[in-house]
């Protein structure tokens, strides 16, 4: 796995959530299952908490670990978006409004992440020999990047 690859602390602080999120329900629900019969409660159900609050410990810690350690940031400058676009998909037709200009103020490694997510998705709806169309147009201060994914999409 490449390091453009990896997750971002936010995706990563997301999937953490949810995993905690998830073991919070089971807890929730071993513990009202326990609290209505409690003549009932089997030797499966103390594992079944046991193992739920481990991974919401497991999770919690985690998150902690990966909040607690600064968020490295790349450089910030001028990034040329047509090549950008090039670099990534280099067969892409790529369709440039005309006296504007492609470059916008950014981090390259945030810039190049989305525009790769954009260009995989457009790639996988196009198929066949055809490659994307990207266009890249100014609007003022904005920079417009877009592909079609398809009539179904």
């Amino acid at each position: 796995m490449s390091q453009d690859d990896q997750l971002t602390n936010h995706e990563l602080s997301w999937l953490l959530t949810q995993e905690a999120k998830a073991a919070a329900k089971t807890l929730r629900q071993g513990v009202a299952r326990l609290s209505l019969n409690p003549a009932e409660a089997t030797n499966d159900a103390p594992d079944d908490i046991e193992s739920s609050l481990a991974a919401l410990d497991d999770a919690m810690r985690m998150l902690d670990s990966l909040n607690a350690r600064p968020e490295k940031r790349g450089p910030r400058g001028p990034v040329d978006l047509a090549a950008l676009v090039v670099d990534i998909v280099p067969l892409a037709r790529l369709r440039l409004e005309p006296g504007a200009g492609t470059e916008v103020h950014g981090d390259d490694c945030d810039l190049r992440r989305m525009l790769k997510i954009l260009a995989s998705h457009a790639c996988s709806m196009v198929g066949g020999p055809d490659f994307p169309e990207v266009c890249i147009s100014r609007e003022g201060d904005n920079v417009r990047v877009s592909v079609v994914f398809g009539p179904e999409v």
